[in-house]
């Protein structure tokens, strides 16, 4: 499986490819939560579903134009799903 993460797109989202089939999860941002926090909470639901996070073999980040912040917190989540499949 690969997990793509564009957290810099107008519409942020994260793309699953399992066996050339492709789930997109978009992230919801507005005024009230912030990337961050609806990235976490998005990923959470849906590895809690049929994709197991141990059968990651990439990750790929979207790396810009667009937000230094966004940037950081895309590559931020990506770094840490490493450290967590070694």
């Amino acid at each position: 499986m690969i997990i793509f993460i564009d957290t810099v797109s107008p519409a942020p989202k994260i793309l699953l490819i399992k066996n050339s089939i492709i789930s997109s999860v978009e992230i919801p941002i507005n005024n009230a939560t912030q990337i961050s926090e609806s990235l976490i909470i998005k990923l959470l639901e849906t590895f809690r579903g049929n994709f197991n996070i141990k059968k990651t073999k990439k990750i790929v980040v979207c790396r810009g134009p667009g937000s230094f912040t966004a940037l950081r917190i895309g590559i931020g989540v990506a770094i840490g799903f490493k450290s967590i499949l070694n």
